[in-house]
């Protein structure tokens, strides 16, 4: 039996987003997570206890796997920053994963900071 949707065009109302839309020129992306820290200083009483504190900063961690659009083996990035969504991120590790009889992968870590680096 034929979905009633085929026909007309339309997303069934279950429809949900697929794959990843973040790029990093010249390669494809399998994987990747940022995840959002607060940053706080913490006001502790005379025992040491902690009382209060502060936001002052997020910190962004990005892990990701990626692997070249094309044959090459290069790292896909180098030195101590790169940008990616929109944002310049400071490079922790860019690791070679490849595996026997699968493509070249890359993993990299990285973080910033709500304001750094810009």
């Amino acid at each position: 039996m034929a979905d009633s949707n085929s026909s007309t065009g339309t997303l069934p109302s279950d429809a949900a987003a697929r794959g990843i839309t973040k790029t990093l020129s010249g390669f494809v992306f399998q994987s990747y997570e940022i995840a959002e820290n607060p940053v706080r200083q913490e006001y502790p009483d005379q025992q040491g206890a902690i009382k209060a504190g502060k936001q002052y900063d997020t910190r962004y961690d990005l892990t990701a796997s990626v692997y070249s659009a094309n044959a090459s083996t290069d790292a896909p990035v180098t030195g101590d920053i790169f940008e990616f969504d929109g944002h310049k991120w400071l490079i922790d590790t860019c690791r070679e994963a490849g595996t026997y009889n699968d493509l070249l992968r890359w993993s990299i870590t990285a973080h910033r900071y709500t304001d750094f680096p810009k």
